[in-house]
C-alpha cells in the first residue's frame, strides 16, 4: 500500500529488497455489537440501505479503512468511517457504543466476541480464519471475490546471495511447521505460510496493483 500512500516513498518495494517468506497472514474480521440488531452481513447491508450513512465503522489503520471502504462498493452501501489509533481503540468505541461496527484484528475481539459483547459477522480471507472458523468470509457472505488479507514477512537487502536467502527460507519454512509455534501465532489471529521468495514477490506486485486504484480514489496520502 505504500507506493500509493506516499508522493515520496525513498524505497521501491519489488527492487530495494530481495524476499525470502511470507511468514504469516491473518484476516481482519467485521465485528457489530451486542446493541444492534446484526447477526449477519446482509442484516448490516439491509440496515444500510435503508438509513445510508446512519451507521458508523471503526477502523485503526490503512488496512482496515480500506477493507470497509472495499465492503462498502461492493455490496453498495454507506458507511461513516471513525478512525482510532489502534485495535484497543476500536474495541472501546464498539463497547461504549460510538460505533456500531468495525473493521480491524482478530486478536482483540476475541475476548468480547467469546463474551457475546461483540458479534463476528465475517471475515476477510478467501477462507475462514482458524482462529474464528464458525465465522463466514464475507465471501461465503454474498460478497463474491472480496479478500483482504494482511501478512508479516522477512526480507532481505536486494543483492543478497540466492545461496543466503534460500538457507533462511528453509529455516523459515521448517519453524512455521512447528505445531508449538502455529498454536503460539493463532493466539494473535495469525496463521503460518512459509511461501517462497517468488510467491512473496508476486503477492506484492498483485497487491500493490489491487489498492492502489483505490487508495488514489479515496485520496488517502500519509506525505
Amino acid at each position: 500500500m505504500n507506493p500509493a500512500l506516499y508522493s515520496r516513498l525513498p524505497y521501491d518495494p519489488i527492487k530495494d529488497f530481495a524476499s525470502i517468506s511470507i511468514v504469516a497472514r491473518q484476516s481482519l474480521v467485521l465485528t457489530a455489537t451486542d446493541r444492534t440488531p446484526f447477526r449477519a452481513v446482509a442484516d448490516l447491508v439491509a440496515a444500510a440501505r435503508a438509513q445510508p450513512g446512519s451507521i458508523n465503522y471503526g477502523s485503526s489503520t490503512t488496512s482496515t479503512q480500506l477493507a470497509g471502504e472495499m465492503f462498502t462498493r461492493q455490496s453498495g452501501i454507506k458507511l461513516v468511517q471513525v478512525p482510532y489509533r489502534g485495535a484497543s481503540e476500536v474495541v472501546k468505541g464498539m463497547l461504549s457504543g460510538d460505533v456500531e461496527v468495525s473493521f480491524d484484528g482478530i486478536a482483540a475481539n476475541v475476548p468480547h466476541i467469546q463474551s457475546g459483547k461483540i458479534r463476528a459477522l465475517a471475515t476477510t480471507g478467501p477462507v475462514r480464519s482458524a482462529a474464528l472458523p464458525d465465522v463466514p468470509t464475507l465471501a461465503e457472505a454474498g460478497l463474491k471475490g472480496y479478500e483482504l488479507l494482511m501478512w508479516n514477512a522477512l526480507s532481505a537487502p536486494a543483492g543478497t546471495p540466492r545461496a543466503i536467502i534460500d538457507k533462511i527460507h528453509k529455516d523459515v519454512v521448517e519453524v512455521v511447521q512447528r505445531k508449538e509455534v502455529r498454536d503460539q501465532l493463532m493466539v494473535f489471529g495469525l496463521e503460518t505460510a512459509g511461501t517462497t521468495p517468488e510467491e512473496m514477490d508476486e503477492t506484492i506486485r498483485r497487491e500493490t496493483a489491487k489498492y492502489a486504484p483505490l487508495i488514489k480514489e479515496l485520496g488517502l496520502k500519509l506525505n
